[in-house]
């Protein structure tokens, strides 16, 4: 969100959640099949070795790991008035 609206909003109420997946949630083996399809990429873009991409696929599979995903933030407000 555009950090100068939410600061011309009233009252204005923001939030933000850090969703951690327990070991049996789906969300790991999807983060695990979507970096083994970008293998290609990011090795050849230099951002990772394969060694990485392989550990980070091999801690996805790992039965009692837990996945934090990615930073939600909602935030709700109104413009004062005119």
């Amino acid at each position: 969100m555009n950090e100068t609206l939410l600061r011309e909003l009233i009252p204005a109420v923001a939030g933000a959640t850090w969703p951690m997946d327990p070991p049996a949630d789906p969300g790991s083996p999807f983060f695990r099949l979507s970096l083994e399809s970008l293998k290609d990429a990011l090795v050849a873009s230099g951002r990772l070795s394969t060694d990485d991409v392989d550990a980070g696929s091999l801690a996805l599979a790992e039965p009692g790991f837990r996945l934090i995903t990615p930073q939600m933030v909602a935030a709700i407000g109104r413009r004062p008035p005119a």
